[in-house]
């Protein structure tokens, strides 16, 4: 077959085509796709999620000691480590090992739900973070023999916006020594 397009000249025009195609696939994102391939991983990249405040509801009092059976409140921390504000913030949890999870200490009862407000604003560079509402996670009926996962947090929603970057690096902190302005320069003669 390919002696076939060589005898006819097209074997060069294909081969130019693929090379040329893959060099579309190859180059450089403009700065637009390159931002929104930024945002689209932020989550990932710039959020660190941790289960807190977790509080056992079946047998109260202090932290949350897993029995079987038992029902644990707790709740989702977003912390924001970049430069875009986070805002309308929902999360994601998944249950794991015959846990089940709920909004409610009573039910019901499932395998994964989602925070039902998206009210959440995190600034950028908010290390301190914010809390979830709460959840409440059930036990499984049976122990298990060692540590397992039990639930898992994940960013469901949110929107980004730029004002941080727009605003607080958008501020003139000019470099020591001060380059120059708007200058003027003339020799002065001597009438």
């Amino acid at each position: 077959m390919w002696k076939d397009l060589h005898k006819y000249g097209l074997g060069a025009a294909l081969l130019a085509g693929v090379t040329a195609l893959g060099a579309m696939e190859a180059r450089a994102q403009t700065p637009i796709e390159q931002l929104a391939a930024d945002v689209t991983a932020y989550p990932t990249t710039k959020v660190t999620l941790s289960i807190v405040d977790r509080i056992q509801i079946t047998a109260p009092g202090g932290a949350c000691i897993v029995n079987r059976n038992d029902v644990c409140k707790f709740k989702v921390r977003i912390r924001n480590n970049g430069h875009l504000n986070m805002r309308l913030v929902s999360v994601h949890i998944k249950a794991f090992n015959g846990v089940q999870v709920s909004h409610t200490a009573q039910g019901p009862w499932g395998t994964a739900i989602d925070s039902p407000f998206s009210n959440m604003n995190i600034d950028a560079h908010d290390m301190v973070g914010k809390d979830s509402e709460d959840f409440y996670f059930k036990a499984p009926p049976s122990a298990t023999s060692s540590v397992v996962q039990l639930i898992q947090a994940t960013i469901h929603d949110w929107s980004a916006n730029l004002d941080h970057i727009l605003h607080q690096h958008a501020d003139f902190h000019p470099p020591t020594p001060t380059p120059p302005g708007g200058v003027f320069s003339a020799q002065v003669l001597g009438n």
